[in-house]
């Protein structure tokens, strides 16, 4: 179901009322330029698409996959300082657990490339490129730490992601 910011809780009569949406950002904390367009982009795209799209038709899947590529693609090209997203495909799940994983992680800008690690090593461009889908088999009772990260054309990197892929390995606890 796509998002509505319209509250169906508002009778019709209240929901005229409504003049949109925003996103705010307070910048107090905020000492650069920079530091703003990090914190905006490319969030203002997906304020964007919230606000203009007509409800049926948003497409989640068209939106990230097809149409906001797109735009990153045109600000690595600039100067400008953005959130590199990490990559598509990647669970929002902290934890799978099975025995044999095949994740398909896509590179969410145009040329950028997605890199990764099981060795609990910090991914870098000298780490396993993501060129096909991902298979990883984890023996029974053991897990691996997948992590990934994307370098855009630029340079400009993603966070770090940490996802376990867990085979009935034992909880280990953590201060």
């Amino acid at each position: 179901m796509p998002y509505d910011p319209m509250p169906k809780e508002l009778t019709p009569d209240q929901q005229k009322h409504i003049a949109g949406v925003q996103a705010n950002l307070w910048t107090e904390y905020i000492e650069t330029p920079e530091k703003v367009e990090y914190m905006i982009l490319p969030r203002i795209f997906s304020l964007a698409e919230i606000a203009w799209t007509k409800l049926d038709r948003k497409d989640f899947k068209n939106f990230s996959e097809e149409r906001l590529p797109v735009h990153l693609a045109r600000i690595d090209k600039t100067n400008t300082n953005y959130w590199v997203p990490t990559p598509l495909g990647l669970s929002n799940e902290k934890v799978l657990n099975g025995e044999d994983f095949s994740l398909d992680l896509k590179a969410p800008i145009p040329g950028s490339k997605v890199f990764y690690t099981l060795d609990l090593t910090r991914p870098s461009e000298t780490a396993n490129q993501v060129t096909s889908p991902l298979k990883v088999l984890v023996p029974k009772g053991e897990k691996r730490v997948l992590k990934t990260i994307v370098i855009a054309p630029s340079g400009k990197r993603s966070v770090v992601t940490e996802t376990i892929l867990n085979n009935g390995a034992p909880d280990v606890k953590t201060k």
